[in-house]
């Protein structure tokens, strides 16, 4: 086991939160414009952070002070059918990768959707959409109960070389009778490349020529009902959420799958409990490079509403169906405290983890990869 020692690191910490307290706090509005028919408004999410974390075959620890999420947001409806959502996303700006390089500040674009609504029964996205899939995996970044998501929420994003779970596509969504709420989308996932003439027919084949990506999604809400294109990690009080997913994702001979349970509670004094349990299995098959494995993630934090603080506990478990020197099985074990100073428009979370791969035996050889730590302290400021 390894952890940072290095003299500065309780120094460089106690500035980074003293720092954070110190910043003005934003107000909890947002800038809007209104006209008779139509409306637009933005927003922002910064998120500045520390991290110390170890490696499972190297010693010592990196240490990097950098940029989490910059995003610009801008949302609005045109009447009272069609709303809108485009975001932007610089991820990691300035953290450091092996060869001691910066991650520059690249801006993408995260979120651009367009959204018909029937009724709240039937809506249509349109654009570059979240995939309908765990509960953890379509929640709002900037209203996530510990510092980030589940650690194998979007294991398949890499392999379909997608930008944090979103693709382009369609998707159909809805809420019947305020319990059951529905996701079914076609997105474009991988694409075939083409294949040239040969001696014998077929005279070649052109690129693109497979199926979509097709995703789903089914929650049972038992009490209140979660109505946003985007899932919270907590409502703070503000709804009673109890309830069960299942999610579904498929191309070519690729699946993913979903299992989850959300617990979100006010109590009496104000103060709430949230639990949360995702469960995903992936399989790339043929079609992308993503090993046979599963993934079990739960947290639980009670947010002390007069004091504005939640202690927050994590469990991470991932498992592969086959073992090499570089897929081993592994465990997460964690918690930290959030400070909601002012709820999800301005907090500060210091989060403790401790991962650890279970060595096996390959061939005739044993892995020898060792447990790690990894400390991040995140300042978030969030409006929209």
């Amino acid at each position: 086991m390894t952890f940072c020692t290095h003299s500065s690191s309780p120094r460089l910490l106690r500035g980074v939160l003293l720092a954070g307290l110190a910043l003005p706090v934003m107000a909890q509005g947002s800038t809007q414009i209104k006209t008779d028919n139509s409306s637009i408004k933005f927003g922002f999410l910064f998120q500045p952070q520390y991290e110390s974390v170890g490696s499972p075959t190297k010693d010592g620890d990196s240490q990097n002070f950098f940029l989490r999420r910059t995003r610009f947001l801008i949302g609005g409806t045109l009447g009272s059918d069609f709303e809108y959502f485009f975001e932007t996303e610089s991820a990691n700006m300035g953290k450091s990768a092996a060869d001691g390089s910066k991650t520059a500040a690249t801006m993408v674009v995260q979120d651009a959707v367009i959204t018909w609504k029937a009724n709240d029964a039937f809506k249509v996205d349109t654009g570059l959409i979240l995939i309908p899939f765990a509960h953890n995996s379509n929640q709002s970044a900037a209203s996530l109960l510990s510092w980030d998501y589940f650690s194998y929420s979007f294991s398949q994003n890499a392999a379909f070389a997608t930008n944090v779970g979103r693709d382009l596509g369609v998707q159909f969504r809805g809420l019947i009778a305020k319990q059951f709420e529905y996701r079914l989308g076609a997105f474009q996932g991988k694409r075939a490349a083409e294949q040239t003439a040969t001696a014998t027919p077929p005279n070649g084949l052109v690129q693109s020529r497979n199926a979509m990506r097709i995703a789903g999604r089914l929650q049972y809400n038992v009490f209140d009902a979660e109505t946003g294109m985007f899932y919270a990690g907590s409502y703070a009080g503000s709804k009673k959420i109890l309830s069960f997913g299942v999610g579904y994702d498929k191309q070519d001979d690729y699946t993913g799958t979903a299992y989850d349970v959300f617990f979100d509670w006010p109590l009496a004094n104000k103060d709430v409990v949230t639990c949360q349990v995702n469960h995903v299995q992936y399989d790339g098959g043929t079609w992308i490079s993503l090993p046979k494995q599963s993934g079990t993630s739960a947290e639980a934090g009670y947010r002390f509403s007069a004091l504005k603080f939640s202690p927050i506990v994590r469990w991470e478990k991932k498992t592969f169906d086959v073992h090499t020197a570089t897929n081993l099985d592994e465990t997460r074990i964690g918690g930290g405290l959030a400070f909601w100073l002012k709820g999800n428009n301005a907090n500060v979370k210091i989060f403790y983890n401790q991962i650890k791969p279970e060595n096996v035996v390959v061939g005739t050889a044993l892995t020898k990869q060792h447990s790690y730590n990894q400390l991040n302290v995140q300042l978030q400021y969030f409006i929209f």
